[in-house]
């Protein structure tokens, strides 16, 4: 794959968030907040990119649930959503607020 798009001039998304972390410094626009959800399908590329540009920004909202983890099969780990979470928890004072309940559309 990775000769196939060198040869072919062709980038995938992975390529893309490495890109990213490697060229930028801020996200887009240089947000003040950041809001990532499904977090706990990041992989640990992702997951370095929010950190990095997380230090620019006065809040971060990182919404996921460790039992909804789908994405197992591109990287996506619980460790990396535990170790980016708490990354941020010991740099700032973070107000954690679990989701006791859900409510999910019903068929009709």
């Amino acid at each position: 794959w990775e000769t196939w798009k060198r040869e072919h001039d062709k980038i995938d998304f992975t390529d893309m968030i490495a890109m990213a972390l490697d060229q930028s410094e801020t996200a887009p626009g240089n947000p003040s907040i950041g809001m990532f959800d499904e977090f706990q399908d990041f992989t640990p590329l992702e997951a370095a990119l929010i950190r990095k540009w997380g230090a620019s920004m006065d809040q971060i909202v990182l919404a996921g649930d460790d039992d909804q983890l789908i994405y197992r099969f591109k990287g996506a780990s619980i460790e990396a959503s535990r170790s980016t979470s708490s990354r941020f928890s010991a740099a700032s004072s973070p107000t954690r607020a679990p989701v006791v309940s859900a409510v999910r559309a019903t068929a009709r």
